[in-house]
């Protein structure tokens, strides 16, 4: 077994004959342009293994995000990171796992976090708050995605969630992580 060099940008798969594989940790990037209104964006798509080039799975493991917020016009609101679960052509819940509260700032914030265990996003393993039976979650409702043009959301997928009340946001944001399916 031969371990990369850059260790951090790779994961240890454990092949279906039990031998030590490294891969590549798939990423994402994303550049919300100066938002004006709240707006939700799929930042993976757990089903899509072409645009998102991760492994099959149905949920998602985050071992790196680095966040960047430019509030230049006092934006007030959350901006907020989770996953979906039950998601139908009706509506699906919302899971935060991580969320930032913004209160008359007008400045520039970045927050860069690594993850020594990865957060796990995944309902058997969420402690924190659920929007149950949000409509803005449908298996027929298009959202703006990381890789451009829209995809219809569904169980699963990581979502950006910004919640404006006030003022204009602008978020870059990367991530590391790799989908893995049901244990």
């Amino acid at each position: 077994m031969t371990i990369p060099l850059n260790y951090d940008e790779y994961i240890r798969i454990i092949d279906g004959l039990g031998v030590d594989v490294y891969a590549p940790k798939p990423s994402m990037q994303l550049d919300t342009g100066n938002l004006t209104a709240s707006q939700d964006f799929i930042l993976v798509d757990v089903s899509d293994t072409t645009l998102f080039k991760h492994q099959t799975g149905d949920h998602i493991h985050m071992f790196h995000l680095d966040m960047s917020f430019d509030e230049s016009t006092a934006f007030r609101g959350q901006v907020k990171i989770g996953f979906l679960v039950d998601v139908d052509a009706t509506d699906g819940d919302f899971h935060t796992v991580l969320q930032w509260d913004f209160e008359n700032a007008a400045s520039e914030f970045e927050e860069d976090l690594n993850f020594n265990n990865p957060l796990i996003f995944n309902a058997d393993h969420h402690v924190g708050d659920i929007t149950a039976n949000d409509t803005a979650f449908q298996t027929d409702v298009a959202l703006s995605t990381v890789r451009g043009g829209t995809a219809f959301s569904g169980t699963g997928d990581v979502i950006l969630r910004i919640i404006r009340t006030a003022g204009n946001v602008e978020i870059d944001s990367t991530m590391q992580y790799q989908a893995f399916p049901a244990h």
